[in-house]
């Protein structure tokens, strides 16, 4: 493996599911690696992150904006208005050597999309 610390999950299968015999009615999906584990209960708020302000909010009540929104995948959007929250204080707290790590592992992992002619790619943040 080229970079063992790729922060990209695995792809565990890719799948296409007929309704009928209509080719209209597939559905295609894929699963990848648990993300989460056992930890699922701990999760306060997640974000999928992708750089972006076009159609990246999701709704959540003003309780769960407090208090968390657990499992519900929040966008961008969402992570803009809780950081600016006075309770976020607009700031996420990590040391400078694991911000360093953090962005190597991100720059490696777009170079390698880049290189493979994909372009999507999202931070997931718990």
């Amino acid at each position: 493996m080229e970079n063992p610390d790729c922060l990209i999950s695995k792809i565990l299968g890719l799948f296409k599911i007929q309704i009928g015999k209509c080719l209209a009615t597939s559905i295609y999906f894929m699963v990848t690696e648990n993300m989460i584990g056992d930890d699922k209960l701990k999760v306060i708020r997640n974000f999928d992150l992708k750089g972006s302000s076009f159609s990246r909010h999701v709704k959540i009540t003003k309780d769960e904006m407090l208090h968390g929104s657990g499992l519900t995948c929040l966008k961008d959007q969402n992570f803009l208005e809780f950081a600016g929250s006075a309770s976020a204080e607009g700031k996420i707290k990590i040391d400078f050597m694991k911000k360093q790590e953090l962005i190597n592992k991100i720059e490696k992992d777009s170079l390698f999309l880049s290189k493979q002619g994909l372009m999507d790619y999202s931070l997931l943040l718990f």
